[in-house]
């Protein structure tokens, strides 16, 4: 069943909702023409960014909380938070402009930084400065 708010929207706007029903991550991602991520508050991980950069899907960000840093600082696609216009401009170019690189960045940036081989290499490294017998010897 429809939810109720959809008939309303889809009678005044003329907006198209297909329902999908139950679909992997990879299926969903692969029909998405754009991901917009507007968020207003500080996210403290963007792990939807994570996964739009896994499955090669192009996304726009606003520059709230750790949005950008998951994303990479140079990531092109950015707007101000709560800033309506500017959000739709950055939509249009993202829409307008070539993707492929971008789309590149983004897939490289997360084998990097959030693979579990990137997690994989960071703990090894992190427990490689923990001196164990100075931890376990007791006094």
């Amino acid at each position: 069943m429809a939810a109720p708010h959809h008939a309303p929207l889809t009678r005044t706007h003329y907006i198209s909702v297909e329902r999908l029903g139950w679909v992997t991550r990879g299926e969903f991602f692969a029909q998405v023409e754009l991901s917009v991520f507007p968020s207003v508050r500080a996210e403290p991980f963007g792990l939807v960014v994570a996964e739009a950069q896994y499955a090669g899907a192009p996304f726009v960000i606003s520059d709230a909380g750790a949005l950008p840093e998951v994303a990479g600082f140079n990531h092109p696609w950015v707007s101000p938070a709560g800033d309506a216009e500017a959000l739709a401009s950055v939509v249009e170019q993202a829409l307008i402009g070539t993707q492929d690189a971008v789309i590149a960045a983004a897939q490289l940036r997360w084998k990097t930084h959030f693979s579990p081989t990137a997690g994989r290499t960071r703990l090894a490294s992190f427990l490689k400065t923990i001196d164990i017998d100075r931890i376990t010897r007791r006094t």
